[in-house]
């Protein structure tokens, strides 16, 4: 008999070490499982931060930051009981708890979690890992990452899918054969693997669908064709998939998963390379990838995609101080134009809408911006972005903030650092101030020269009467942008409610921010 210990909505397999919530299974990766079966097990103990860095990272030396980010994973993926106590909570200078009511069911060894054998209504869980590169060129590695992110794009608005986000299936890559691994670590049923061989006239692309759960191929193929047939075949290895996986998709569905591709394959490419530039989060290369996307525009104007990108990197610039268009009017209104651009070309593009949400956003235009991020959803079920949750902040809906924020952490485990710094902030709005602290010191921690984050640090350090604290997140704030003061902060937020720009902006004068 092995035990699976049940707490909430939630199941701890012991045999597995998987983690399922009302039978579906929940994504996390192997530390975060580890840390959850200690406390657990332990549960209603103290438990160390030495015992619990022993058992995530046996036999390393690991720093305690690493520690935090994983509670910080966990925490916000189990988020809160029915009484909205979290389940984890925080022993100062001694440790880590955890306080749910546990049950122990006693299961045989030989039956599968409740999540192995996928029941006829669950949804089938995917994680499409980057193809290889096989011609061997590294110049040309962001050829087949983009063909990945595209079907990953692609096989995401089916809503009768789960599937894991690029910037979490693409860490695994180079371990498609450790099947066990991928399914403890992200939970899937099925992985996509490849490669991509490009020629000068020809593209060769194999796919292999693979059930983790038997090791067996499900499906496997290689085509050869002319470079210009490159997005019929990527249409191709996508309906392969949907058929095998999900019978039940709607005709309607299956047709929104064909974008609008660029009759100009030169375009395709320098859009890929803007794409690969756009990931860095880097000013510099912001400027590249934008004259890439013009290049793009230029070789086909009708290629929706290269719009959306451009209409992000103008937004981007207009929010960046290091930038000569910062807090322009102009360069917002250009990033619109282009953002509709797209949407004129390609009403279906997940990714404008989003875009358009985040303009309209930063424009104060609030009903609009939330409506236009939801029917992104509404293409693309499988969205995981924190943009959603940052317009739903700024709009005066904390809750329903923390929520999507929440949900897109569980869709991506291995979520960018400065995400925690959008969930601290949807607390801060909520005057949670002690749960914004836990999260933006974990945010800072682990994004160090993200200074919006430092400065909702500030704030609530300053609310809570840490003074101390406050003023070292401002002077973090100088030595990154020096010409960042209380006047600029105050011209580029958009809140709904004058209450909530007042709370920020008074929280950061007490922190010591020049006016």
């Amino acid at each position: 008999m092995s035990a699976v210990l049940e707490f909430g909505p939630f199941r701890l397999h012991g045999e597995t070490g998987s983690l399922d919530r009302d039978g579906a299974p929940v994504q996390l990766g192997q530390r975060a499982l580890a840390l959850l079966h200690v406390l657990v097990e332990r549960r209603d103990q103290v438990v160390s931060k030495d015992d619990l860095l022993q058992a995530a990272w046996p036999a390393q030396v690991m720093a305690e930051s690493n520690l935090t980010v994983q509670i910080a994973t966990l925490r916000n993926v189990l988020g809160e009981d029915e009484h909205g106590q979290r389940w984890i909570i925080t022993v100062a200078r001694r440790g880590y708890r955890f306080v749910g009511v546990v049950r122990e069911i006693a299961t045989s060894v030989d039956a599968p979690p409740r999540h192995a054998a996928m029941a006829p209504t669950d949804r089938p869980s995917i994680a499409v890992l980057p193809f290889d590169n096989m011609g061997g060129d590294p110049d040309q590695g962001y050829f087949s990452d983009g063909i990945t992110h595209d079907i990953i794009s692609a096989l995401s608005k089916f809503s009768g899918l789960i599937v894991i986000a690029g910037d979490s299936s693409f860490r695994y890559r180079g371990v498609g054969a450790d099947l066990p691994r991928l399914t403890r670590e992200l939970g899937v049923r099925y992985v996509l693997e490849g490669g991509v061989r490009r020629g000068d006239q020809l593209i060769r692309i194999g796919a292999r669908l693979i059930d983790t759960a038997t090791g067996g191929h499900l499906w496997a193929e290689t085509y050869k064709r002319p470079f210009q047939d490159l997005f019929a075949l990527q249409d191709e290895i996508t309906e392969r998939i949907i058929g095998l996986l999900v019978a039940h998709v709607t005709r309607a569905e299956h047709e929104r998963s064909r974008r609008k591709s660029p009759d100009n394959l030169l375009a395709y490419d320098y859009y890929l390379r803007a794409l690969d530039l756009a990931r860095t989060f880097d000013h510099a290369s912001y400027q590249a990838c934008n004259q890439l996307l013009q290049r793009a525009i230029a070789a086909d104007p009708d290629f929706a995609p290269a719009h959306s990108e451009l209409a992000m990197t103008s937004a981007r610039a207009w929010s960046e101080p290091r930038d000569q268009r910062f807090l322009d009017p102009a360069t917002l209104l250009l990033a619109a134009e282009a953002v509709r651009r797209a949407l004129d070309l390609d009403p279906g593009l997940a990714t404008g809408h989003a875009t358009l949400g985040f303009i309209l956003f930063w424009q104060g235009k609030h009903d609009r911006a939330v409506t236009a991020v939801e029917r992104a959803l509404e293409l693309n079920p499988n969205w995981a972005d924190n943009r959603y949750g940052q317009v739903l902040t700024y709009a005066g809906q904390g809750e329903r903030a923390l929520a999507v924020l929440r949900q897109s952490v569980r869709r991506n485990p291995y979520f960018p650092a400065f995400w925690l710094g959008s969930i601290g902030h949807a607390y801060l709005i909520l005057r949670r101030h002690r749960e914004a602290l836990e999260v933006l010191l974990e945010s800072v921690g682990q994004a160090p020269r993200y200074w919006p984050g430092l400065g909702w640090l500030a704030v609530t350090c300053a609310h809570l009467g840490l003074m101390k604290e406050a003023k070292t997140a401002i002077d973090s704030i100088r030595s990154i942008e020096p010409t960042i003061t209380v006047s600029i902060w105050g011209r580029m937020i958009s809140y709904r409610n004058e209450t909530d720009l007042a709370h920020v902006i008074d929280g950061l004068r007490m922190a010591g921010m020049t006016e």
